[in-house]
């Protein structure tokens, strides 16, 4: 994609296109944030023992569906990532398309899905 630039840090580095803030993060966690001409999409990464678990998605209206590429990132990391998601958030069929897999229902935070490549 043209223009698009990531930016990965710790939270000292945080920059967040919704309410986050920077003291919403914890030792150990680290975002992704991607911009275009002006931000577009930041997530947070939660790291547990080994895998990543992705938090507070946002992407803004316009950029949705471009491939921003945070998935891929992760990725080659070469663990699991797992995303908790309300059955009723109508992203689920995003994230299905995107190649998340709903492996455990009713989870502590919601549905839970792994990221399979």
């Amino acid at each position: 994609m043209e223009n698009l630039k990531i930016q990965i840090g710790t939270p000292s580095q945080f920059n967040s296109s919704k309410s986050l803030t920077k003291s919403t993060l914890r030792t150990g966690d680290y975002f992704l944030s991607a911009y275009l001409d002006e931000l577009v999409g930041s997530l947070r990464v939660v790291k547990y023992a080994k895998s990543y678990i992705i938090r507070e998605v946002t992407t803004l209206e316009n950029a949705r569906g471009k491939g921003i590429g945070i998935l891929e990132f992760l990725a080659k990391k070469k663990m699991p990532i797992y995303l908790y998601v309300d059955p009723a958030n109508s992203a689920v069929r995003i994230y299905k398309k995107l190649g998340f897999t709903l492996v455990k229902q009713n989870a502590a935070w919601g549905d839970k899905y792994m990221y399979i490549k």
